[in-house]
């Protein structure tokens, strides 16, 4: 018998294949056209006003705020989310996730397998990474592998990846500090970074993970990184990402996001509004009552030591510290959610594919319980 786990991870898998595919088509250009991967961002009409622009990430450089989008789009806005300005970017693909471990230093990942650096907390980037460099690294491993003894196999998968060309993105990326950091994607793909970004080195193999399930989210807290995923992949990892163990996974559809809040608390969340709570690293969980079907996309911790998850239906749920059960934000309609932050003043930045929702401190306090 099949289980509704594997149903609904199979479907959402079929949904990311059809995606690969038709982003396949998008990010190679059409014969004389400037390769997306090679081409600036262009200016978007709407970027000064965070409106009418497709954003799906943001985050915190210190005081200020970084949003990431479609085609390129980094914004920056120093006043809370009221103005937004754009930055310059030498890519024109969709950008996924940002992270800043300082207020300067900052990552952004996307399609085509980019992986792009800023030292000026997000006016101008560069590329450090794309999905063409990212193959041959794969298939440089593989091969290197192969002549001690490893897997044939892998060196067949990783020239099918070079021949594919760039088309599979980038989907997190989590940096411990100016120098550490992961990104991972679709089909497995994972690498690190010891240097800063000035050179990366495939990092799937460190994961059990022979299915090439997709990797949605990595982050850590106290120094233990978790990557989660599709159809319940789950890994931690205790050394700064050299080994990687499995904890038991309470749900066998996908993750959209893992967020963890000290060494042994982490929270897992996804498909059809599932999440699941940790006290003790994985190895014991509890669901966590969201009242919501709709697909939990992003959490936030929040100063007092509850959370915050938003979901790709537009509802805001809450937790407060350890009172067990999340609260529905009582707010006028939004879009999807697919990023969230805290300005300084405490108001609540969400962002979208309408581009950036700005909510007051106030709205905070709006919990109803469901």
């Amino acid at each position: 018998m099949v289980s509704g786990g594997e149903v609904a991870g199979a479907s959402q898998r079929r949904r990311m294949l059809a995606c690969a595919a038709l982003l396949a088509l998008v990010t190679r250009p059409a014969r004389g056209e400037p390769d997306p991967l090679d081409r600036p961002a262009p200016t978007q009409e709407g970027a000064r006003a965070g409106a009418g622009v497709v954003l799906l990430g943001v985050t915190r450089a210190g005081r200020r705020l970084v949003a990431v989008g479609e085609r390129g789009l980094v914004l920056a806005s120093d006043d809370d989310g009221a103005t937004w300005r754009q930055g310059r970017v030498p890519v024109t693909v969709s950008l996924t996730s940002v992270c800043f471990p300082d207020e300067r230093n900052g990552w952004a990942v996307g399609h085509g397998g980019v992986v792009l650096h800023t030292a000026d907390g997000g006016d101008t980037w560069t590329r450090q990474l794309d999905g063409r460099t990212a193959a041959q690294l794969r298939l440089d491993q593989a091969r290197a592998a192969a002549t001690t003894g490893g897997a044939q196999a892998r060196v067949a998968q990783a020239e099918q990846l070079l021949a594919e060309g760039p088309d599979k993105p980038f989907l997190d990326v989590y940096f411990f500090d100016d120098q550490r950091g992961f990104v991972v994607g679709a089909y497995g793909l994972m690498f690190a970074t010891t240097d800063g970004g000035a050179s990366w080195r495939p990092a799937q193999d460190r994961i059990d993970n022979p299915e090439a399930r997709h990797l949605y989210a990595v982050r850590a807290a106290a120094g233990v990184l978790y990557v989660v995923g599709e159809q319940g992949a789950l890994y931690r990892s205790n050394d700064g990402g050299e080994t990687f163990t499995t904890p038991s996974s309470p749900y066998g559809g996908s993750y959209f996001g893992v967020l963890p809040q000290t060494r042994d608390r982490v929270l897992v969340y996804g498909l059809r509004g599932h999440a699941f709570a940790s006290d003790d690293g994985g190895e014991r969980w509890q669901r966590a009552a969201t009242g919501s079907t709709a697909a939990a996309t992003t959490a936030l911790p929040l100063p007092n030591g509850g959370l915050l998850l938003a979901t790709g239906a537009g509802t805001v749920l809450m937790s407060r510290e350890r009172d067990g059960g999340f609260t529905r934000l009582v707010l006028p309609p939004l879009p999807p959610v697919s990023g969230a932050a805290l300005a300084t003043d405490g108001g609540l930045i969400l962002t979208g594919p309408r581009g950036v929702v700005r909510l007051p401190p106030s709205a905070l306090d709006r919990g109803k319980r469901r």
